[in-house]
């Protein structure tokens, strides 16, 4: 792990809470990366750091590190060793996990303000006032959510069903099964019925299933779904690639969309869809990130929830 804090000037030598046994380059490299990931000028005197806060995935040859943002008023003496940040026991470690579960929080609140509001907001339109860049990793953690609310996708089938519960057809009824007369009139003891059932053996319900194992599996890697207290659910025993490449399981999300048109599942397909088609597409390979560049906004919002705020007086 790396321990970084939000607005820090990366010339100012105070990197000293890096990983044990690091190529000479490291830090060199470390420096270039986030210039080019935050669009910073690497030489401009003026450049006061990076508005950001939380986690950021950093690559460097065949070794993945996870840098972790801590605010710019955090009190740094505190924290002795990097390796505090993996320590559940540390003080550091509770913060900032307080700090990412605060800024979750604030997602949900943003998303559901805008259902309330019968406003159609995406979860990419939300990741754009939560975080810099689109974040497979906030992207993941979403989708378990909603999975862990609503459960895996579902489709309504129609069946007939003998004696059930839906309205009675008639016309089918009377032409398949013999009435009992009396009286000159028919009476049918046996029905059948037009019934509407819930289907959860689609393609589409077995691969979000999978996309939501491997959502799993990208949160427990980097521990993210300790530091939000969030279960990680692992529905389907396969591995996501049981279904073809990236641009084949897109397009099966595709298909499904052109014949879906009730807003909250068109809304988890297009989430399914931004998942996988976030693969390796950032702007370095093997870029996540989960945090915020505006974490001003999150803080004012816990100050105006703790405090009271005039912002919400008429």
């Amino acid at each position: 792990p790396v321990i970084l804090q939000e607005q820090m000037c990366l010339d100012d030598g105070k990197f000293d809470l890096l990983p044990e046994n690091v190529d000479k380059n490291f830090l060199s490299d470390l420096k270039k990366f986030l210039y080019d990931f935050f669009g910073k000028k690497e030489k401009d005197s003026t450049d006061p750091g990076f508005k950001y806060v939380g986690l950021l995935e950093y690559t460097a040859g065949k070794q993945n590190y996870m840098l972790y943002f801590l605010p710019k008023y955090y009190d740094m003496a505190q924290v002795k060793s990097a390796k505090e940040i993996l320590d559940k026991t540390a003080p550091v470690y509770k913060h900032f996990s307080l700090v990412l579960k605060t800024i979750n929080k604030y997602r949900l609140e943003k998303s559901h303000s805008a259902i309330k509001e019968n406003r159609l907001q995406t979860q990419l339109e939300l990741e754009t006032e939560t975080a810099d860049h689109n974040s497979k990793l906030a992207v993941a953690v979403t989708l378990i959510e909603d999975y862990l609310e609503n459960g895996v996708y579902t489709n309504m089938k129609n069946r007939r069903s003998l004696c059930g519960n839906g309205e009675i057809d008639w016309q089918h009824t009377i032409n398949t099964i013999n009435p009992v007369i009396r009286d000159k009139a028919p009476y049918y003891f046996d029905y059948w019925t037009a019934d509407r059932i819930v289907n959860t053996e689609t393609l589409i319900a077995r691969l979000h299933e999978a996309i939501i194992k491997d959502c799993s599996i990208s949160l427990a890697q980097w521990g993210l779904d300790e530091l939000l207290e969030l279960e990680t659910p692992m529905p389907y025993e396969g591995e996501l690639s049981d279904f073809g490449d990236k641009d084949g399981i897109v397009a099966i999300i595709n298909q499904e969309l052109s014949v879906q048109f009730i807003t909250q599942k068109q809304n988890l397909l297009k989430l399914m869809r931004t998942y996988i088609e976030l693969e390796n597409t950032s702007i370095t390979d093997g870029v996540s990130m989960f945090g915020t560049g505006s974490f001003h906004a999150v803080w004012e919002k816990v100050c105006g929830s703790v405090f009271g705020s005039q912002l919400d007086e008429p």
